[in-house]
């Protein structure tokens, strides 16, 4: 089972500190569970920044990129390219923008992705459930695909691929 904590920028020292304090990375890991990181990298240089100094400054065995079509593209500009390229090495994900009443359910606590893709519709529009579904099934896709990819890459430095 997958754990998701939703962090703001500025959350982010004051979370690991209490980590490091609980000496929960270690233990995770003996547990066998991974930290990973999925940043949500606007096309702003700040924001950039902010996802590079997470990359680089606290612990995790994955840092994934996400970008949020809704915000525009980073690969737009060279600089913001090149700090993405650095930070996106085990991948992305890709959301495409969702509209106003897709973000509006999906942003209810009471909201889950499985129980959409398990048929409920949350009230949507026939056409937005669809939608809906469609989103989630590629960003899910492109999750199982980093995954994969990370699978391999783990096996090679086995020795095993």
């Amino acid at each position: 089972r997958d754990y998701l904590i939703d962090l703001p920028a500025r959350m982010f020292s004051k979370f690991f500190d209490v980590l490091e304090e609980l000496n929960f990375i270690e233990e995770s890991r003996a547990a066998g569970l991974e930290i990973i990181v999925l940043f949500i990298v606007e096309p702003s240089m700040d924001s950039l920044k902010t996802a590079k100094d997470v990359y680089l400054s606290y612990p995790h065995d994955r840092f994934i990129a996400v970008r949020n079509e809704a915000f525009g593209h980073v690969l737009d500009r060279y600089e913001e390219a090149k700090i993405y390229f650095d930070i996106s090495a085990y991948g992305e994900i890709a959301m495409q923008e969702c509209n106003k009443e897709a973000m509006e359910v999906v942003s209810d606590p009471g909201f889950s992705f499985r129980a959409l893709l398990d048929g409920e519709d949350y009230g949507l529009s026939a056409e937005n459930a669809r939608r809906l579904r469609g989103f989630a099934q590629l960003v899910f896709g492109q999750i199982r695909d980093i995954q994969l990819k990370l699978d391999i890459v783990d096996l090679k430095k086995m020795g095993l691929v």
